[in-house]
């Protein structure tokens, strides 16, 4: 079906007779149509799309559910009841993160029932449903609301549930807590001492622990000295993951010139600390990246070290360095600037 017009009557009419038509492709055809051939809040098309729901090929239902987030208007409480049943229906994975996709274009912001209700999908085994949920959580969940907020370290804290479920849980407090703006001061420190808190647990998964890293950077203001300090010792965690999170989180949350955090960086770039890191490239990486936002300028053992890494075997490596030099080094560091320029000609060559 070619579709000239939206809203154009004789075609949605069209479209919805062949909504029951025998063969299950046209029929996904003329669900997948009418996205975009009806107008936003046409009731025909949108009783028409429901009832399809019910189909009993995915690949029908699947494009139903895309066309209703399309033409339904937020706040649809006869199509938001519908998203729901069928979210709770089960379904291939599939149906289930398209009609999580869908909820997050039709329901109201901050509507209880359908956050608990993608909340409960984080725990969904299949990993495309629990993408699909944890992208349609920031887009509903409204960060003053105290009771989501201690859903979400409810289960970050329940060991019971699968560990992907758990690190999601941090993902959606760092992106919910960290995108909003005049949040108390009481719920802040609240979710940011439960992620330090599980992020320095040894014990803990390492992909749940990873998150939490990853979520603090989100909320934590730069160069809030407490928590950075927190974040010291997992510099040298033995998971490599967690060691990795934490060094990319001092480039974002560390006042220049934080003494610490240099010193606990150097023996991953020197070779000094007897580290494995050091045969990482991607490790040397957010080590020098990492000095580079850290270190006071004009610090004669960051400088060195920046300067060998320029002769990096990682193309990565070399050019976060070069980066790096211009942050810390002194105004013209005869030296440094001989060694760009070295290092530039031989990328030329």
């Amino acid at each position: 079906v070619q579709v000239s017009e939206r809203g154009n009557g004789t075609v949605v009419v069209s479209l919805l007779e062949l909504l029951v038509h025998e063969t299950w492709y046209v029929r996904e055809a003329a669900a997948r149509t009418l996205g975009r051939a009806t107008s936003r809040g046409d009731a025909r098309a949108i009783t028409g799309l429901v009832r399809v729901l019910q189909d009993q090929r995915d690949e029908v239902v699947q494009s139903a559910l895309s066309s209703l987030g399309m033409i339904a208007r937020r706040g649809d409480s006869t199509v938001v009841d519908a998203l729901l049943e069928q979210l709770g229906s089960g379904g291939s994975w599939l149906t289930k993160s398209a009609t999580a996709s869908a909820l997050a274009q039709v329901a109201e912001f901050g509507e209880e029932r359908v956050v608990s209700a993608l909340l409960e999908k984080l725990n969904e085994p299949h990993e495309e449903v629990r993408r699909a949920a944890m992208a349609a959580l920031p887009q509903l969940a409204d960060a003053s609301d105290r009771h989501l907020i201690d859903l979400l370290i409810d289960t970050l804290a329940c060991t019971s549930s699968i560990p992907d479920a758990r690190a999601a849980a941090a993902s959606l407090l760092g992106k919910v807590v960290g995108d909003a703006h005049g949040l108390g001061r009481g719920i802040s420190t609240i979710v940011v001492s439960a992620l330090l808190m599980h992020a320095r647990n040894a014990s803990e998964n390492w992909l749940v622990r990873r998150a939490c890293v990853d979520a603090l950077t989100q909320i934590v203001p730069k160069g809030q000295v407490d928590i950075v300090h927190g974040l010291i010792p997992l510099a040298h965690d033995e998971d490599t993951g967690v060691r990795q999170a934490a060094i990319e989180a001092f480039t974002l949350l560390a006042p220049r010139g934080h003494e610490d955090i240099v010193r606990s960086l150097l023996p991953i770039l020197d070779g000094s600390g007897g580290s494995d890191d050091e045969k990482l490239p991607f490790m040397r990486k957010a080590a020098v990246e990492a000095l580079g936002a850290v270190a006071k300028v004009g610090d004669a053992r960051v400088v060195q070290v920046l300067l060998a890494r320029l002769n990096d075997p990682s193309d990565g490596v070399r050019e976060a360095a070069g980066e790096a030099l211009k942050r810390v080094s002194e105004a013209g560091d005869d030296a440094v600037l001989e060694a760009l320029l070295a290092e530039l000609m031989q990328d030329e060559g």
